[in-house]
């Protein structure tokens, strides 16, 4: 395997990683999830629990994603 696909094999790893963390933490979690706090660390902004526990993990998913299609379209 190139060093690449080791790197890609990591990446996708991570990821599947966070979204396991992600489930096994989901009946632990507040509803709604707090997001955002302000200067005395008191909690701001909130976001409805389905998307607060799995919004990073989609978007670290997504990324990996962009990564590995952007170089096959780049001229």
């Amino acid at each position: 395997m190139s060093r690449s696909g080791k790197v890609n094999l990591a990446c996708a790893a991570m990821v599947l990683t966070s979204l396991l963390v992600a489930v096994v933490l989901y009946p632990h979690l507040p509803d709604p999830v707090p997001t955002h706090w302000d200067l005395r660390g008191q909690p701001n902004g909130f976001t409805p629990k389905p998307w607060g526990a799995f919004v990073s993990s989609l978007e670290i998913g997504g990324l990996l994603l962009l990564m590995l299609i952007i170089p096959r379209i780049s001229p």
